[in-house]
């Protein structure tokens, strides 16, 4: 397994240690992702665990932003194809910096959709890719499970290069300042943010990794400032900043990162009860915006 699809494999499994998903679930998620031999081998690792009461919300949150803001389905040209996406503007005229917003292992969703358009309302432009493109995008899988094994199989570099690709044909847009790009993602995102700062050198400003796996490599090609947001509850992931934090010091990286108290891997996604943590979750968006707003001056 590559890097990404095992990191695709442990949330699958953390998941189920948490109880948050059934056993039934985790076996058919791991067959997906890598085929049935390889999951019995992963399952017999996997103690029995019984699953938690679910938590219960009255009704679904609203989906913040849209006022003052325009939004459209976009195609980026890609090598062999097309890379679907979703651009989000604040409405009014100027040049304005620009940020490339990379969706969780569940694809190009609602929530993704409402970061981007928050960032618009913030007074970027913002677009968020749909990496499912060359599988028939997003919309084209019924289980949210499905959509994230094809994720997970996926050439990581192949997918780091198409996210190059969007970033460049951002940078072009009318209204946008080529000038002043960032990269900014969530779990997966997050990973392949760290992936886009080592590749895209001095053509973006600020990047954002929220709570994603370090790069496998290249950590000194890296040229922007980074941001890194992590969860105090985030075993798995924090396990790795140590070696991000010497690989960054090393190089002489601009680095800063933060880690947020009682959050847990995801607490950013409203529309995820059991991982959404209300009081963190507005102070790092801020956070995040105010380093965007030193950085994409």
């Amino acid at each position: 397994m590559h890097d990404m699809q095992q990191y695709v494999v442990t949330e699958f499994i953390e998941d189920y240690e948490d109880g948050l998903l059934e056993r039934a679930d985790l076996e058919r998620r791991l067959v997906g992702l890598v085929g049935a031999s390889e999951a019995a081998n992963l399952l017999a690792g996997v103690p029995i665990v019984t699953p938690r009461a679910r938590r219960r919300v009255a009704a679904p949150r609203p989906i913040q932003g849209g006022a003052g803001i325009q939004t459209e389905d976009v195609s980026i040209p890609i090598q062999g194809g097309q890379l679907q996406g979703y651009l989000a503007r604040p409405e009014g005229d100027g040049s304005r910096g620009a940020v490339l917003a990379i969706h969780e292992n569940r694809g190009l969703v609602d929530h993704i959709k409402d970061c981007a358009r928050r960032l618009a309302a913030a007074g970027y432009v913002a677009l968020a890719p749909d990496l499912l493109s060359r599988e028939g995008g997003t919309g084209a899988f019924k289980e949210t499970a499905d959509a994230t094994a094809a994720l997970g199989k996926a050439d990581a570099n192949q997918n780091t290069q198409d996210l190059v690709a969007a970033l460049d044909w951002l940078g072009k847009q009318s209204g946008v300042d080529g000038n002043r790009l960032a990269v900014t993602g969530w779990c997966m995102g997050g990973g392949y943010t760290w992936r886009v700062a080592t590749q895209a050198g001095s053509r973006i400003k600020a990047a954002v990794p929220w709570y994603g796996p370090n790069p496998p490599s290249d950590a000194d090609k890296i040229a922007a400032p980074v941001f890194a947001i992590y969860g105090a509850l985030d075993e798995r992931i924090n396990a790795g900043i140590p070696a991000i934090v010497e690989q960054m010091w090393k190089n002489n990286k601009p680095f800063a990162l933060r880690i947020y108290p009682n959050a847990q891997h995801a607490f950013n996604n409203d529309q995820n009860p059991e991982r959404y943590n209300a009081q963190q979750a507005p102070i790092a968006w801020n956070d995040m915006l105010y380093f965007l707003g030193e950085t994409l001056k």
